[in-house]
């Protein structure tokens, strides 16, 4: 029979761990107590779970709390009222409830910008950004912000709304013209008007 004064038992599961797998089974500086001054150890499994559990409930809050803290940090850049996150929050309308309420909204209905689905991109909540529009106007979260795919907001990057849109229209019209299955190295250009492509 084991010793147990060897052995170690989780507080929340009661997994018992024998010896040599209690300095990988638990964090000995995460010690509880509890009301009565009991020692509580919980195994680190018991954590994991505990914290995966909370962030699927919360996953969009947890998402909204992150844009507002990145956000907070490359802003504070340009504007110096942005020392915080508090201050995005406070002076700028980041509400943390209010984002995630949009970001799940936007996620359902595809990127604001190209319009694909974001169950099509294949990384989850990681797909979805949010693109401060005018880099030069100030990040009013109502105003001056749009949830989109990352891949747009790499796109668009620094650039003003003009900039960006004249852009993506390029970008439709190549998208368009290829799809016509107009090959440079091989075709004629003339051939195009004959392929339904006359000008108006």
């Amino acid at each position: 029979m084991a010793n147990p004064e060897a052995e170690r038992r989780c507080s929340r599961c009661y997994t018992l761990y024998p010896p040599h797998l209690i300095g990988r089974a638990f964090r000995l500086d995460r010690v509880r107590h509890d009301a009565s001054c009991r020692t509580k150890v919980v195994c680190r499994p018991c954590e994991l779970t505990a914290r995966d559990r909370k962030k699927r409930v919360n996953r969009w809050m947890v998402k909204a709390r992150d844009v507002i803290r990145r956000h907070a940090v490359r802003l504070s850049e340009r504007w110096p009222d942005i020392r915080t996150p508090d201050d995005l929050i406070r002076i700028y309308g980041w509400d943390a409830e209010r984002l995630a309420h949009d970001a799940e909204f936007q996620y359902q209905n595809g990127c604001s910008y190209c319009g694909e689905p974001y169950q099509d991109m294949g990384h989850g909540l990681a797909d979805i950004t949010l693109d401060v529009q005018n880099p030069e106007s100030r990040p009013h979260y109502r105003m001056n912000t749009k949830w989109c795919c990352q891949t747009c907001n790499r796109k668009k990057g620094a650039l003003n709304p003009d900039a960006f849109e004249s852009d993506r229209q390029i970008y439709e019209l190549w998208s368009e013209h290829q799809a016509r299955g107009y090959d440079p190295v091989t075709d004629d250009p003339a051939s195009l008007f004959y392929r339904g492509n006359q000008p108006a």
